[in-house]
Formats: C-alpha cells, structure tokens, sequence
C-alpha cells in the first residue's frame, strides 16, 4: 500500500498565514465550491435535457471534495502532510475529541495526541459522511488510496486569493505561529507539533515578544523592597 513520503522539515524562514491572507483563503475555497456546484448544476440540466440520469447534486453538501476540509485539518492541528493524507478514520475520536498521530507516520517516531476544537470537530463530523465509504483514510483518492498530492488544486485557491510564496507545509508553521502569537507556551506547541527537542520549535518564539515584557511585569517590587536591593553593598572592583 502508497504512503505519503515524510519530506524534511526547513529550518529557514517561518511562513504563515496572517488573519487576513486566512480570510482570503477561505474565501477563496469557498468561491471554488461554489464555482464547482453552478458546474454540476449545468451537467446535470444537460443530462436531463438527454433523458440520462443526473449525477449526485453537490448543492446541499457541505463539501463538495476534500480539499477544503483537508486545508482546515491542517491549520488546526499543525500535522506534516505525509501524517495528515496518511490519518485513518480509527485515529480520529470523536467522542473524546482526540486526533492521534501513529508513530509509524510521525516523523520522530513517536505517536502524539492532538485535541480537537470545536471547529475542528464540526470539520471531522461533517466530512466524514462525504469522505470514500469504503477507505480507511480520512482524505482518499478515487482508488480508497490516500490522497498524495492537492497541488493544483491548492495552488489554484492560493492564487485567487493573492497569497504568494506558500506552501502545503507552511499550514503547519501557521498552526505553530498561531499558537504562540496567542500565548500557548513553547513547550506545549512542541509536543502539539512532535518536534524531538524544544531547539527546533524555537523557531516560533520571536513572535511572542509581550511574553518577556510579561515575565519581567510579574516581578512586582514595592518601595522597601527596592530600598533594600539598592543598599546590598557592592564587591570593590
């Protein structure tokens, strides 16, 4: 059976999504779907036309293929794109809202649990009746074999909404980004990520600068205290 190829992670520079270029981005998705429905609409008025019987309406669905909710699955957990195409149905528990990473597709080795929001949870019960009845895989191809590549597709969506100079990974340097711009603590977004030491996820620590201006805010020191730091005598140089 296909796998998806786990690639190397860049240490270069940290592309993410600002909240505006995610806006556009889904916009973007969306105008697709749209552009997608009026598609089949048209097919389908033709068929009648020809007494030929009209392929599944897309106008009530939420998706209309998997690209949408394959984008929103990897901006809310951060996965690296050989774990997201390679996630099964049996990793994903919706009940405790839990995604779990297996170590055989991590790319350190280790398996990783990942909780849902709420947002993401809404994305994983809405696609699951639309995904491939008959696949294991949360995002498979015709074939029940999981997706390997949305490229065009992706691409498209990123050109129409204007985003230059991003990739399928740099989802997952958003996920990080967005997670420490909001204050989550470093460590906590390394074991999000499944990233071997802390080294590599400090990356993402230069943008959360109010959290020094925090750390030094929190020592509190009222006059007296002041007071006696300033008297402590000083050694002779």
């Amino acid at each position: 059976m296909a796998k998806v190829k786990m690639l190397p992670e860049s240490s270069g520079i940290v592309r993410y999504l600002t909240r505006e270029e995610a806006e556009r981005l889904y916009k973007a998705m969306m105008a697709r779907e749209n552009d997608i429905r009026a598609a089949r609409e048209r097919t389908n008025e033709h068929r009648r036309r020809r007494r030929l019987p009209a392929l599944p309406d897309l106008g009530q669905v939420e998706f209309v293929d998997a690209l949408r909710p394959a984008v929103l699955v990897s901006l809310m957990t951060g996965l690296r794109k050989g774990e997201l195409f390679n996630l099964r149905w049996e990793d994903i528990d919706l009940v405790h809202r839990i995604v779990t990473v297996r170590d055989e597709h991590a790319k350190s080795g280790k398996q990783r649990h990942i909780p849902m929001n709420a947002a993401l949870y809404d994305v994983l019960v809405t696609w699951k009746p639309l995904a491939h009845p008959k696949s294991p895989y949360v995002f498979a191809g015709e074939s029940g074999e999981p997706i390997q590549c949305m490229k065009k597709s992706f691409g498209a969506v990123l050109k129409a909404a204007r985003i230059e100079s991003y990739r399928w990974h740099d989802m997952r340097h958003t996920f990080a980004s967005w997670l420490v711009q909001s204050g989550v603590d470093l460590n906590v977004v390394r074991e999000l990520l499944g990233h071997a030491s802390l080294a590599m996820t400090m990356r993402y620590a230069h943008l959360a600068p109010d959290n020094k201006l925090r750390a030094v805010a929190a020592l509190q020191l009222n006059g007296p205290q002041v007071a006696q730091v300033a008297s402590v005598p000083r050694l002779a140089a």
